[in-house]
C-alpha cells in the first residue's frame, strides 16, 4: 500500500491519509514504453496500419 497525505501538516499529524492499493495501479514512467500485450488467442494487426486494410484503388 502507498499512502498519500494532501498537505505536510496532515502527514506529520498522520491524518487523512488516502490509502492506494499498488496492486491495480498502473504507473507511467516518463520517457519509457509500456510493456507490449501479448495475444495469443488472436493475430496482431500490422503496427503500421493500425488494424485497418489500406484501399488505394478508389483514389
Amino acid at each position: 500500500f502507498l499512502f498519500f497525505f494532501l498537505l505536510y501538516t496532515d502527514y506529520m499529524q498522520n491524518v487523512h491519509g488516502k490509502e492506494i492499493d499498488l496492486l491495480r495501479t498502473t504507473v507511467k514512467v516518463p520517457g519509457k514504453r509500456p510493456p507490449r500485450a501479448i495475444t495469443t488467442t488472436a493475430p496482431s494487426a500490422s503496427p503500421k496500419t493500425n488494424g485497418l486494410a489500406k484501399d488505394r484503388s478508389n483514389l
